[in-house]
């Protein structure tokens, strides 16, 4: 079989948003590989970043942003949804690849070299990717994952693809890999006007999703949770962190990013500024609320109480302001 491409296949240009220096390099890895697949794909993502405006709270965490698929169709013609496997994956994404579609696929971290020094060889955990081109015979592929393009063989090629796993023959029971089709026969390439037109539409109505105060409750999970974290360490910080305080960070950080692009782009000007002001200041202080959590893990005891306050007073105000800059 020769090497297979996909419409990503060429040059990888990390988007501004994923620029190392940045206060938040990394999103949650859905969010990651859309905004690098709208940025391969010649599309600016920023548009699409809405849905963090609704973020909220889930109990005892905060909620896990993805892209909206009725968003994306509107802003640039692209429709996904799940797609069921009933041959091999390594089948589905050579033909989807050929249709000139992608596929957005679950995988194992303990099999992406690019996670090489977190949890490469060390820890088993869910993570989208998108494959990019692939060499089934070499058993090499390039891939999108997180803020990166990577490239995997051999070893890690066979336990992604898992030829044997709808045959019976495999020696561990894994169930098949949830697994998204990007359908891009209907992409749409709006000029700059009709593009801020839709923007203004989906963010308005993810607006209407928004709530006051998401992080709220971190003080509350913090007392919950305090004694395993002191008790496990950096380990469960970590985990704890990525529910609570780094979608907190990211989300206003990207937040503030869509403000900056309205105002660029026919949205009131002062409104916009504010409301980007707004949320890098809610930014700001979940990175504090976060480095403060790492004392947890040392066993000594924190209060996050003021820097929640103040991120959720700043998020509403972000909201409120963006708000007024769209009307």
């Amino acid at each position: 079989m020769t090497r297979v491409r996909t419409p990503l296949a060429g040059d990888f240009r990390r988007h501004p948003l994923h620029d190392p220096s940045g206060p938040w390099p990394q999103t949650d890895c859905y969010l990651d590989v859309w905004i690098s697949v709208l940025h391969g794909l010649g599309l600016d993502p920023v548009p699409a970043l809405a849905p963090v405006l609704a973020l909220s709270a889930d109990d005892d965490q905060l909620t896990f942003v993805k892209t909206d698929e009725r968003d994306l169709r509107e802003l640039y013609g692209i429709r996904y949804g799940e797609h069921p496997l009933w041959v091999s994956l390594l089948e589905h994404v050579v033909t989807q690849a050929e249709a000139g579609h992608l596929l957005v696929v679950e995988a194992d971290s303990f099999y992406l070299p690019d996670t090489a020094g977190t949890s490469y060889r060390t820890e088993h955990l869910k993570s989208s990717i998108v494959p990019v081109e692939l060499d089934p015979d070499a058993q090499v592929m390039t891939y999108l994952h997180n803020n990166v393009q990577g490239q995997l063989c051999d070893d890690d090629f066979a336990a992604i693809f898992r030829s044997d796993a709808l045959t019976g023959e495999a020696s561990t029971w894994v169930p098949l890999p949830y697994v998204e089709r990007v359908d891009l026969s209907g992409l749409q390439r709006l000029s700059s006007d009709e593009l801020a037109e839709a923007a203004r539409a989906v963010a308005v109505r993810q607006l209407a999703d928004s709530t006051a105060a998401p992080l709220g409750s971190l003080p509350q999970w913090v007392d919950r949770h305090g004694e395993r974290m002191a008790r496990e360490g950096m380990p469960f910080f970590h985990r704890f962190a990525f529910a609570t305080t780094r979608p907190a960070g990211f989300a206003a950080h990207l937040a503030g990013a869509l403000a900056s692009w309205f105002g660029e782009r026919g949205a009131d000007p002062v409104a916009s500024r504010e409301a980007a002001s707004a949320f890098e200041e809610a930014s700001g202080r979940a990175q504090q609320a976060q480095l403060k959590l790492t004392r947890v893990a040392r066993g000594r005891s924190v209060d996050v109480e003021a820097l929640a306050t103040a991120y959720d007073t700043a998020w509403s105000t972000g909201i409120d302001r963006l708000g007024a800059a769209l009307r």
